[in-house]
């Protein structure tokens, strides 16, 4: 959720197209809520449907959007990390040497 509201995608052209500082922290807030679940390729609310096509559509937006948006606000450095490893994809987002998270054994 963006703000307390379902992000769909009108909505999320809606808000794309603000520009406004106080837009902009917002939506590092949210990302900076959301990062360990967009991460975990999870959404970072519950949905009834379709939650795989959600998620995809908000990493992408996010990873179109929030790049320019971010400036200077929360953590920009490890927001813009984390927009750096949704785009990457498998073992390879898990293994990178930025990963923000505690290691996790796995069993591949």
């Amino acid at each position: 959720m963006y703000g307390g509201i379902r992000l769909g995608r009108p909505l999320a052209r809606r808000l794309e197209a603000v520009r406004h500082p106080l837009a902009d922290q917002r939506l590092a807030e949210a990302l900076t809520q959301w990062d360990f679940h967009l991460l975990q390729d999870m959404l970072p609310w519950s949905t009834l449907a379709h939650e795989e096509e959600k998620r995809r559509d908000l990493t992408t937006w996010l990873l179109r959007v929030a790049p320019s948006r971010l400036g200077n606000n929360g953590d920009a450095d490890h927001l813009r990390n984390v927009l750096r490893l949704m785009a990457i994809t498998g073992l390879a987002r898990f293994d990178d040497p930025r990963w923000p998270f505690p290691a996790y054994e796995r069993n591949d």
